[in-house]
């Protein structure tokens, strides 16, 4: 059987495509996580809107959809959407918008779709 023996020049070249790969990744999930937190910051502002205003019943099932959105696993994001979000430096600010409009105008299924209309978003702002 054939052995491979890179030379350590080589093998430091591997090592850093490798952590370059995981930090992008990292970076990646960091900033979806990012997301979910403005999602769920949304949601608690829409609770506190819906108590304010009980004959609205858009803030309600706003942070009803906002709760369900941010809630779902993120591990299972096709890897495309991961590779999209690690491009921006920050999703913050086109994440905020879209969550403020869920249940308005917005109606997103699921939290990969939020994710796209969030990477839609970022890109024309671009």
């Amino acid at each position: 059987m054939h052995q491979l023996n890179p030379s350590p020049a080589r093998l430091r070249y591997y090592e850093s495509l490798i952590m370059s790969l995981s930090i992008t990744a990292l970076s990646a999930r960091a900033k979806i996580y990012a997301v979910q937190c403005v999602i769920s910051s949304t949601a608690n502002w829409r609770e506190l809107t819906a108590t304010k205003f009980p004959n609205d019943l858009r803030n309600a099932r706003s942070a009803a959809l906002l709760r369900a959105i941010a809630s779902e696993p993120t591990e299972a994001l096709p890897e495309e959407l991961v590779a999209k979000v690690a491009a921006f430096p920050s999703l913050s600010k086109p994440a905020r918008e879209v969550a403020e409009g869920v249940g308005f105008r917005r109606f997103p299924e699921s939290f990969a779709a939020f994710l796209e209309e969030v990477l839609d978003l970022a890109g024309g702002a671009r």
